[in-house]
């Protein structure tokens, strides 16, 4: 299977524009399908230096929810909110949290398009510039954020 994930990886996505591609008939009975399709995060990175120390964060994205049912994030305050924000994730040793929060009022995602871009701005931010950073514009009405970073002590 990695193969031929790196396969698609490098005809579908190496590409530009990057198109992103389909394998299937996989598996003992061909029953199983591999599609990578193009992704691309809005994420801001803090300054570098500014993150908690790598592979910290993902911990903390291997344990979040990541199903696909749609779901009204927002404040407490608001009776018709199933999953009260702001929602927090930390690691054990309290050195790298994980945050969603609204900008503005309840809007509507899945845990599935929030850990992705976790998983963005942890990649992108932490990993490679060792920096915190934001996954902006999620959610329905784009008022959702997810934080990845150092928490100060």
């Amino acid at each position: 299977m990695k193969l031929i994930v790196k396969t698609l990886i490098d005809i579908c996505v190496r590409v530009s524009p990057s198109e992103g591609g389909i394998a299937w008939n996989l598996g003992e009975n061909g029953a199983l399908s591999i599609r990578v399709t193009p992704y691309r995060p809005n994420v801001q990175c803090k300054a570098p230096g500014t993150g908690p120390p790598p592979g910290l964060c993902r911990k903390i994205l291997d344990q979040m929810p990541t199903d696909g049912i749609q779901r009204r994030f927002g404040p407490p305050s608001d009776r018709t909110v199933e999953v009260p924000l702001p929602r927090k994730f930390t690691t054990p040793e309290i050195r790298c949290a994980l945050a969603v929060n609204t900008i503005s009022s309840t809007d509507v995602s899945d845990w599935y398009k929030l850990w992705a871009a976790s998983i963005a701005v942890e990649v992108m931010c932490v990993e490679a510039r060792g920096a915190g950073g934001f996954g902006l514009g999620l959610g329905g009405s784009s008022s959702l954020d997810s934080f990845a970073g150092r928490i100060r002590r």
